[in-house]
């Protein structure tokens, strides 16, 4: 199994610079611009301003308008993942409650926060509330977590909040803001569940993607 999954990926190693080396020969064609669609995503800006008018603008446009902004998304997270680490100040933002009132993170000041980006779709999310819960539950005389839903309509997730009865701070991250706005880029959120432990000082004391004991570990240690 572990030389087939070897073979594969040199395969479609091969494969993917067989569509960047067709994409630098021939900027001009259409089919570079479906080529576009599968090289890795930090590569699709760079390639994309290489095409000329008539690749960017074929049959293949409507594929690649949305790979363009995922693009631009992926580049500006990679960009915050120097400015989410420990010590740095945490950006402030101010999001809609589930009641529809303005939640702004600086109100929390003076107390331990853990800003929880999760969605009602994400499998892992779901799994580790009720642990999330006990941890809540041990230590919210210091503690305040902030549920940022991600990737969801405000029905869904106003329907999860209720089924799983969640007793902290929930707002949500709209999915139609512009990269350039969205919190769960200037966190560079690439994965679900991510945490950020932010201590009283307002300073960020540890970033975790996963549904992991190493959260759990941090945060009890920060805590106690």
């Amino acid at each position: 199994q572990e030389a087939l999954y070897e073979r594969f990926r040199q395969v479609m190693a091969r494969r993917r610079a067989c569509e960047m080396d067709y994409i630098d020969a021939n900027p001009d064609n259409p089919l570079a611009g479906y080529c576009l669609t599968k090289i890795p995503i930090d590569s699709v800006l760079t390639y994309h301003e290489r095409l000329a008018d008539a690749a960017r603008n074929s049959i293949f446009r409507p594929l690649l308008e949305p790979l363009l902004a995922k693009a631009g998304k992926y580049r500006l997270i990679r960009l915050a993942e120097a400015k989410i680490v420990a010590g740095s100040p945490a950006p402030d933002f101010t999001l809609k409650t589930a009641d529809d009132k303005n939640f702004t993170l600086s109100s929390l000041r003076g107390k331990y926060v853990v800003l929880d980006f999760w969605g009602s779709w994400c499998g892992w999310c779901i799994k580790g509330i009720p642990k999330m819960k006990r941890y809540y539950d041990r230590y919210k005389s210091k503690l305040e977590i902030v549920g940022i839903d991600c990737n969801d309509t405000p029905e869904r997730w106003l329907a999860a909040v209720e089924e799983h009865r969640l007793p902290w701070i929930n707002v949500r991250n709209p999915k139609d803001v512009p990269a350039a706005e969205d919190i769960s880029v200037e966190y560079a959120v690439s994965g679900y569940p991510t945490k950020v432990i932010i201590g009283p000082d307002g300073l960020i004391i540890g970033k975790y993607a996963g549904e992991g004991p190493d959260f759990y570990e941090a945060l009890h240690k920060t805590i106690k």
